[in-house]
């Protein structure tokens, strides 16, 4: 096993998990109306 292409496939796990989760807090911030609302009509 080449030691350089398993610390690449790490970073690239981190940075990639690093994006999802800053994508997910902006929409989360940006639909907590559409959820309040939708939590209003369920």
């Amino acid at each position: 096993m080449k030691i350089w292409m398993i610390s690449l496939l790490i970073i690239l796990i981190v940075v990639g998990a690093i994006l999802l989760f800053s994508s997910f807090y902006v929409l989360d911030q940006t639909q907590q109306a559409v959820v309040l609302r939708f939590g209003k009509i369920v």
